[in-house]
Parts: structure tokens; sequence; C-alpha cells
């Protein structure tokens, strides 16, 4: 997330536990302390595991539903699922984030993207974020 305006960005690893626990809404806290502005802020979701391929217990996609609204799915098996990006982007809206893009690809499905799910044990990814 970024104010480019007050100069305020933010790298936030969201997995399903720090989602639920409201990493997303705590950054954007922490910006809007040092001087962003809502308004100004601008979001990109980047490469995660999509909710077609993110199968989890009916109950832990519940727990996340009650946690991050909008995130509960059913996988392309016909299993519950969770799509942690699409919870994320209702949050941001909720929170008045308007201009949030989301990056597609998903983890499992493209195999040039490290997936936990579908490489475990080990593997690598990173995200930039700078500034201009």
């Amino acid at each position: 997330m970024a104010d480019a305006r007050a100069g305020i960005a933010a790298a936030v690893h969201a997995g399903r536990a720090g989602a639920q626990r409201g990493v997303v809404v705590r950054a954007l806290e922490v910006m809007l302390s040092l001087g962003a502005q809502v308004r100004d802020i601008s979001a990109l979701l980047g490469p995660a595991v999509s909710g077609r391929n993110y199968e989890v217990p009916a109950a832990m996609a519940d727990e996340v539903e009650a946690a991050l609204p909008g995130s509960r799915t059913t996988t392309a098996a016909g299993t519950p699922g969770v799509d942690l990006r699409a919870g994320i982007a209702c949050q941001l809206r909720d929170l008045g984030v308007e201009s949030i893009d989301v990056d597609p690809r998903c983890t499992v499905a493209d195999p040039t993207l490290f997936s936990h799910r579908r490489d475990a044990p080990t593997g690598r990814f990173a995200s930039l974020v700078w500034m201009e």
C-alpha cells in the first residue's frame, strides 16, 4: 500500500492467520498515523493462492469469513475455500481505500511462482516496494 503524496508505503504479508488477525488494518492504521490519507492510498494485492485452489476445512473457511468478510468461497473441486485477496479487497474498500489493484496470478496454478502448497517444504518468493 502506498500514499505517494505523503511519501508513505507499507509492504504487508497477509497470509491466512495474519489477515484474520487484522494485519492489513493495522498496517493501514500505522500509515495513517504517519500522515497518509486514506483517500490517497493505493493498494496492490500481489500473487497468492486463489480461491479456486485454497481448500480449507469448512470450519476454517467460516472462521476466516467471520474475520474477513468476502473471503469464503468454493474451490474448483467444489470444496470449502478461502480467497484472501477478495476478503482483503473488501476490507480495504470498507476502510475507504478506493484504489485497489489485484494481480490475478495464483501461486498454485502458475509454475513460475513459488507455492508452499505445491512446492513444500521450501522455496523463495520476494516482493519489492519502491516510490519514485
